[in-house]
């Protein structure tokens, strides 16, 4: 009889604490705006009119038991939904409705709701897209269109929605798409068009977006596009063309970009094309013109573009050519054209431009032919010329070139070549010169 009393005892105090854990709760939420929460139906209610407050993180009044919140209404005549108000609710699910009341969907409003699912309409009346406003919302699905009347859509604001599946339309209003705006959404598909009022692509904004699969537009208003901006957007096809506008490009910016089919052509007011820009682009093709603008060119910048065809021209603006910049791009098949500025030729620049021809011709003032630089270059059939300025020839550094022919001189200067410099270069017929102060 007594252990027959504990247990009732005990099974009270566990439903008693449910039922705290489920209590019914309400309260304000804004100047004029309440929230009920109704535990029966695990329901938050947000109505009044005007705006929601701005919370910081952990300070939403129902943050206690967000975790419980599977339904969501908001009311017409709120005009803002807080910064983090949502964010975090993992079991909120169904659609989401947006009231055309609002005007200002805040930083990290519904951060991490992975289980809403269905179309998201944004109204007409939205004017501001907070940071990472719908960040991690993996479920949402179809089109996604951002209105005309958003003007501020802020970094990271759809970073992870992958189950956004239809076309994408960003507002004509927006000035900047910020840093991961639309990250990993990889299901986005159609054409994707940069409006006219944009000035700058941000970091990552279109990172791994491999679903969109038709032309790009960059306008004439851009003038930079960030780190990654593009990467891994494998389906994008067509020519790419960046505007003259555009005075800088990130790092990586169309790395992987492997679906351009068509041409690839270059602002002539960028200065530098940075490391992994156009790395394993390898459908572009047709004749590639670097723009007297450019000084350098980076690391991997071009390789794996097996594509591109025609003479390869370095303009004589550039004073060095990164690492494995033109690594892989068999499908050169002119002249290679090295003009007087550069100094410094990177390791495996060349590699793999099997298709190249012609004489080569190492200019002054360069200084280093790094490793690998020419390795397997086997379509060059002329003589090669190596400047009075080279100091040192790199490991492998014309290994396979079998096709260079007549006399092979190492200038004056030269005081190290490294391994198999020259292994396999079977087309020298003529004189070899070494000079004294090699050691």
């Amino acid at each position: 009889m007594i252990l027959a009393v504990a247990v009732i005892a005990s099974a009270a105090l566990v439903v008693g604490t449910q039922e705290e854990s489920y209590a019914d709760d309400s309260g304000p939420c804004g100047a004029a705006v309440t929230y009920t929460y109704t535990s029966a139906t695990k329901t938050l209610a947000i109505a009044g009119t005007g705006a929601m407050t701005n919370y910081a993180s952990g300070e939403a009044p129902w943050d206690a038991y967000k975790g419980e919140i599977e339904a969501l209404t908001i009311a017409s005549g709120v005009t803002s939904i807080g910064d983090e108000t949502f964010v975090g609710c993992t079991h909120l699910s169904g659609a989401l409705t947006i009231p055309d009341s609002v005007t200002y969907i805040g930083v990290r409003a519904f951060d991490g709701c992975a289980q809403l699912t269905g179309a998201l309409t944004i109204p007409n009346s939205v004017t501001y897209i907070g940071v990472r406003s719908f960040a991690g919302c993996a479920q949402l699905t179809g089109a996604l269109t951002i209105p005309n009347s958003v003007t501020y859509l802020g970094s990271s604001a759809f970073n992870g929605c992958s189950g956004l599946d239809g076309v994408l339309t960003i507002s004509n209003a927006v000035t900047s798409v910020e840093d991961d705006t639309f990250h990993s959404c990889s299901h986005l598909t159609g054409d994707l068009s940069i409006p006219n009022a944009v000035t700058s692509v941000g970091n990552g904004a279109f990172m791994g977006c491999s679903g969109l699969d038709g032309d790009l537009t960059i306008p004439n208003s851009v003038t930079s596009i960030g780190d990654n901006a593009f990467y891994g957007c494998s389906s994008l096809e067509g020519a790419l063309t960046i505007p003259n506008s555009v005075t800088s490009i990130g790092e990586g910016a169309f790395w992987n970009c492997s679906g351009f089919d068509g041409s690839l052509t270059i602002s002539n007011a960028v200065e530098s094309i940075a490391d992994n820009v156009f790395n394993s682009c390898s459908e572009l093709t047709g004749e590639l013109t670097i723009p007297g603008s450019v000084t350098s060119i980076g690391v991997n910048t071009f390789s794996g573009c097996s594509s591109l065809e025609g003479a390869l021209t370095i303009p004589g603006s550039v004073t060095s050519i990164g690492a494995y910049a033109f690594r892989g791009c068999s499908g050169f098949e002119g002249d290679l054209y090295i003009n007087g500025a550069v100094t410094y030729i990177g390791t495996s620049a060349f590699s793999g431009c099997s298709s190249l021809s012609g004489p080569l011709s190492i200019p002054h003032p360069v200084t280093s032919i790094g490793d690998y630089a020419f390795y397997g270059c086997s379509g060059f059939n002329g003589e090669l010329t190596i400047a009075n300025s080279v100091t040192s020839i790199g490991t492998n550094a014309f290994y396979g070139c079998s096709g260079l022919y007549g006399d092979l001189t190492i200038p004056n200067l030269v005081t190290s070549i490294s391994n198999s410099a020259f292994y396999g270069c079977s087309g020298f017929n003529g004189e070899l010169t070494i000079a004294n102060s090699v050691t």
